[in-house]
């Protein structure tokens, strides 16, 4: 099948070009219909990732958190609405060289590490093409079927709330009472927040996000306590057993330092926010406490079933719709696709910018 796909040449460059897919079995052709621009996304547009990086993995199509049609199927129907999971393990992707979980690396071997941390994962838009595509060719046990009563705009949002369901079902609660700080005011804070609201039933009185800006921090209050940081400090009677660190970039120091800080002996410290420097922190507290660190990356097919149920609530949605700006760029070429990575380079825009792939 011949497709259409939008490639990223270089920063601030896109191409069209054609990509032709042999037919393989297993694999279905689904059309993109919706997704939404990463910061990830971002840092390769903007070239932001390390010269090395950016030399090995562009040129590539971006995009890896959405949604599209089946257009072509042995085990779905056409027409079905499905979630395109980003992460392919090496023994899906690849199984005439990894013919089993057990043969492709320890990652799949053993499951409580998860797939996402699979040596030879295949990652949408990280190496390979993402979803800026007519048509994408795409393993079956990757393509999630969304419920009918999940619609397109929430279901855009399994990926990202997969991957905080990856960390949230770690959750280690040793006392019945004990509070849980998320440090980050984004909206990847923010969606930790709201999944361990909803998969956890952490209650308002236990759940506190840590930030510097109170117009971001009030979109927690109904569900959260919140602390600017930058007003005042944490309490030094308030210590949490569980922390989600969802601040990354150049303020990951002061974050998972902070953090470290405020931990209770033997906490477990989830980190998420990325960072493309190398990150000093306070190890003498990290062996005085006992402390925890546990990286949280991606998500794997595992998680979106469960993660789409729990979406099937409206007062999840009615949260989740937060998340999203009013303002959807329609793509159909790379001249709608510049103007629209060029929007979110431009605007420092609190949630998450969605394009509507109409790329033929």
């Amino acid at each position: 099948m011949r497709s259409k796909i939008i490639r990223l040449v270089k920063p601030y460059k896109f191409e069209e070009q054609t990509q032709v897919y042999k037919k393989k079995k297993g694999w279905s052709y689904v059309k993109p219909t919706l997704g939404s621009i990463c910061a990830a996304d971002m840092r390769y547009y903007t070239g932001k990732r390390r010269p090395e990086a950016l030399k090995k993995k562009l040129p590539m199509a971006l995009l890896h958190e959405g949604i599209g049609r089946v257009v072509e199927s042995e085990s779905l129907k056409k027409d079905t609405r499905v979630v395109i999971v980003p992460s392919i393990p090496g023994y899906i992707h690849s199984p005439e060289k990894f013919p089993s979980p057990e043969k492709c690396c320890r990652a799949c071997r053993h499951g409580e590490i998860g797939e996402n941390h699979c040596e030879n994962i295949h990652f949408l838009s990280s190496g390979y093409d993402g979803l800026t595509q007519s048509t994408i060719q795409h393993p079956d046990p990757c393509l999630i079927q969304i419920p009918d009563d999940v619609p397109d705009e929430i279901a855009v949002l399994s990926e990202l709330s997969t991957v905080a369901y990856t960390g949230a079902k770690k959750l280690k609660l040793l006392d019945k009472d004990e509070k849980i700080a998320v440090f980050g005011d984004g909206p990847v804070g923010y969606i930790v927040a709201v999944v361990l609201r909803f998969t956890k039933s952490i209650k308002r009185n236990n759940l506190y996000v840590v930030g510097t800006d109170d117009e971001k921090l009030k979109k927690f209050e109904d569900f959260a306590h919140t602390i600017n940081i930058r007003k005042r400090a944490i309490p030094s009677n308030l210590r949490f057993g569980n922390l989600f660190e969802c601040v990354g970039g150049i303020y990951s120091e002061e974050a998972i330092n902070t953090i470290i800080d405020v931990a209770e002996p033997g906490a477990w410290i989830y980190l998420f926010g990325v960072s493309e420097l190398f990150v000093p922190v306070n190890t003498r507290d990290i062996l005085e406490k006992g402390l925890r660190l546990i990286g949280i990356s991606r998500s794997s097919r595992f998680e979106y079933p469960i993660i789409l149920e729990y979406m099937r609530e409206p007062e999840m949605q009615r949260l989740l719709k937060r998340v999203i700006i009013n303002r959807v760029f329609r793509i159909k070429s790379a001249k709608e696709l510049t103007e629209a990575f060029d929007f979110a380079a431009a605007h420092r825009i609190w949630g998450k910018i969605y394009v509507r792939l109409e790329i033929s």
